[in-house]
């Protein structure tokens, strides 16, 4: 099995562990330092066209869409985004869900997107240089 796959296969295996981690509120860093400290950064996103890369199961993509962006979020575990999807069905918030590989996001064209967000993913992404390439090109100037 690739290095791809088999990293593929722990997030799918991981992600209703994953979920209740993070939908119970046990994701102390993320709830108190890190998306205060980034929602702040980030700003008024009301309206923008937004791409949230590694989303996971949607739970700062949810945050976005709440804020008034309209969201895509994108993550390379068919699990996660399967649950992801669950949600946004329960909660309709208009928020689009695809199964990609971020370091390639051919699907989408360039400058595309007002905002691209990566939430406290990146060192999990293999191919990081290439997804932070991805990233900037679909970003408008």
């Amino acid at each position: 099995m690739r290095k791809k796959e088999s990293i593929k296969k722990e997030w799918d295996d991981a992600a209703k562990s994953w979920v209740d981690f993070v939908r119970k509120g046990k994701d102390y860093y993320r709830d108190e330092l890190n998306n205060p400290a980034t929602f702040k950064l980030i700003g008024d996103v009301r309206g923008r066209l937004v791409l949230d890369l590694a989303c996971g199961e949607g739970y700062n993509t949810r945050i976005l869409a709440r804020k008034g962006a309209k969201v895509t979020g994108v993550d390379f575990s068919e699990k996660l985004i399967e649950l992801a999807k669950r949600e946004e069905a329960k909660e309709k918030l208009g928020i689009c869900y695809r199964v990609l590989d971020v370091a390639d996001l051919k699907e989408f064209s360039s400058n595309h997107f007002d905002l691209v967000t990566c939430f406290m993913s990146l060192q999990d992404i293999e191919n990081y240089k290439m997804a932070i390439s991805e990233a900037a090109r679909v970003l408008r100037n």
